[in-house]
């Protein structure tokens, strides 16, 4: 089992973001559909390009000074089950000699998960969008920490029914293990805000309100340099109306691992309790953006 993967510090989010590709004009600049979406943690607002039938878009990220990145992730896509995307890494303003460049890595995984349904009921993809809970994300891990200053994504996505490919949110940082992974008693919950109420007649009424997810993890016998370092920076600098990117167990198969996958805001801030020489606890909840 691997250990959580907690993005949460975006260099992505420092210096520019700029529309590019192999045309940029194809990215949409008006009513609302401005690359800018992307570091907004509105997940309805997105950035559009349009002609994704014939060209590549691409993203581009001056992101000032060198950063720490190692995950990457896009929230809330529109890409056909076809559609792939390309991050990359490098410190030259042309993009040239690449710190980073993995192979294109396709938008949809397999989101089902094996033996739940009876075989031939399910697509011979294994992607069902229909049942996915929760909005699309593309991640996407790398084996270790770079220090890059400029970030691009490459996207090609040309059997898109809508014609465009659209995203709400653009994420690159250094996904951060802790070093003993959250204790048992670890819970995921489906939450279900809809208003349920009866009739005199005794009809039940239901006031139908999207669902959401909530975490509840607990970090223990947590270093003092993970605890005040990292946990303690985290609530300071996110509150309640930051946002971050849980990956309960980045090792798992896909299925599993894009059903723990959790774009998410704090419920609250919460303490860092020293419960041995040395050693530290961390319990939070999260819940999801939607």
């Amino acid at each position: 089992m691997g250990k959580i993967s907690i993005l949460w510090d975006i260099a992505s989010d420092q210096g520019t973001l700029a529309a590019a590709g192999s045309d940029p004009a194809e990215w949409v600049e008006s009513g609302g559909l401005s690359v800018q979406n992307l570091r907004t943690d509105d997940v309805q607002a997105f950035a559009r390009y349009l002609d994704i039938g014939s060209s590549t878009a691409r993203l581009v990220v001056d992101m000032g000074r060198p950063r720490p990145v190692s995950g990457f992730a896009i929230i809330n896509h529109n890409a056909a089950t076809t559609g792939i995307w390309q991050p990359g890494l490098s410190n030259n303003a042309d993009l040239s000699s690449p710190l980073y460049l993995p192979d294109a890595l396709p938008f949809w995984e397999p989101t089902v998960v094996w033996g739940s349904v009876p075989f031939g009921a399910f697509p011979f993809d294994l992607v069902d969008k229909d049942t996915f809970p929760g909005v699309p994300i593309a991640y996407h891990l790398a084996s270790e920490t770079h220090f890059p200053r400029y970030l691009w994504v490459d996207i090609e996505d040309p059997d898109n029914e809508a014609g465009y490919w659209q995203g709400a949110r653009l994420l690159a940082g250094q996904a951060y293990t802790p070093p003993w992974n959250f204790s048992y008693g670890a819970s995921v919950r489906p939450v279900d805000p809809s208003e349920v109420r009866r009739t005199r007649g005794g009809r039940r009424m239901v006031r139908r309100l999207p669902k959401y997810r909530q975490w509840r993890i607990t970090l223990e016998h947590q270093t003092e340099e993970a605890a005040i370092g990292v946990y303690h920076d985290l609530m300071w600098r996110l509150g309640k109306s930051g946002d971050m990117l849980l990956v309960w167990d980045p090792d798992k198969d896909a299925a599993l691992r894009n059903r723990l996958t959790l774009y998410c805001a704090l419920v609250d801030t919460t303490e860092i309790t020293l419960t041995s020489h040395n050693r530290w606890s961390w319990s939070f909840d999260v819940e999801e953006i939607i």
